[in-house]
């Protein structure tokens, strides 16, 4: 099985929602090393860096972001624009079928509609724990 190296990227804008990853990652995976990116022109750079190439495991990835949208950044995945090294997970508010399509159309491993609380909060990090940094390969090993 896989070690739990790399990073995981949250693209997330707001603060109430970040602090309620990080009290959700501190139960499911507290060694986990993370990294907090609030706005989507921050998320391209990151995107286009070596950092980006060379440690990030998994990104989840709002689609509601200052400055670029998250299908945009997926857009720019697909188009060859930024590097698609590691997956990339939409974790958004919005249940729109249009919006669920359109990420899949560019590339998103996964959606996943925000959880209305901690513990399905924690379910789902557990989950996707499991399954990116245990089960799955991904060029960061």
């Amino acid at each position: 099985m896989p070690s739990a190296r790399g990073t995981l990227v949250i693209v997330e804008d707001s603060r109430a929602d970040q602090q309620l990853y990080r009290l959700s990652l501190r139960s499911v995976a507290p060694d986990l090393d993370v990294k907090f990116i609030s706005d989507g022109a921050e998320a391209v750079r990151y995107l286009a860096s070596d950092e980006w190439v060379d440690r990030t495991r998994l990104v989840l990835l709002d689609l509601n972001l200052p400055s670029v949208a998250g299908l945009d950044i997926l857009d720019r995945v697909a188009s060859g624009q930024l590097p698609r090294i590691a997956p990339i997970v939409v974790v958004s508010g919005s249940s729109a079928a249009v919006d669920i399509r359109r990420a899949y159309e560019l590339g998103a491993a996964g959606y996943a509609v925000k959880p209305d609380s901690v513990s399905e909060l924690r379910e789902m990090l557990a989950l996707l724990r499991d399954t990116w940094f245990h089960c799955f390969e991904t060029p960061v090993n």
